[in-house]
């Protein structure tokens, strides 16, 4: 149980960071898109927006945390897992026609227009789904665009190697014919 906790509170603090780190890349592509900031600027501006966004994550835990925790008894379980506790029968999720049946009178309640509540349930989950779906793309187009600026900084080393090789080169064989043409000029002196 312990290390089980251990392990979720790791996974939390995982997300907690990677949360962060988002939210400082979306606004570093902002700062970049805008053209006004230098680069030392903009890592100066993430350096103080991420110690924002730590405080104000670290304030977040610490209310969560101040609130007493509730017990975990079977009743709060089952609340919580919104399961009436007087009207749930153990097996009934086993059974295929009592479950079809539910289904039924749930879907003719929701076309009624009668369970408002499951309704805007329903339609809070899709639009939970949509923000998140929303935020994987963002997250994609970031990776992306990382990625896509990767390739055009290997290529602009590739061709400045390439042009710093063809300098040197061009630096020796000048070099060369220099001292051919001087040992030219020698022979040419001592031959005359």
């Amino acid at each position: 149980e312990v290390i089980r906790e251990e392990k979720c509170k790791d996974v939390q603090e995982h997300e907690r960071k990677r949360a962060i780190e988002l939210k400082l890349l979306i606004e570093r592509e902002k700062l970049e898109d805008e053209g006004k900031l230098s680069e030392e600027e903009i890592e100066d501006e993430m350096i103080r927006l991420r110690a924002q966004f730590v405080s104000e994550q670290e304030e977040e835990l610490r209310q969560q945390e101040a609130k007493p925790m509730p017990s975990k008894t079977n009743a709060n379980v089952a609340a919580a897992l919104g399961i009436n506790v007087n009207e749930h029968n153990e097996g009934d999720a086993f059974d295929r026609e009592l479950q079809e049946r539910k289904r039924l009178e749930r879907q003719a309640k929701y076309q009624a227009g009668e369970d408002e509540e499951e309704q805007r349930r329903l339609e809070a989950e899709i639009l939970e789904e949509e923000r998140i779906l929303e935020e994987k793309k963002r997250e994609k187009e970031i990776r992306k665009k990382l990625k896509k600026e990767e390739k055009k900084a290997k290529a602009r080393a590739a061709k400045d190697k390439k042009k710093e090789k063809k300098r040197l080169r061009v630096e020796r064989d000048t070099k060369r014919d220099k001292r051919k043409e001087k040992r030219r000029r020698r022979r040419s002196s001592t031959s005359s």
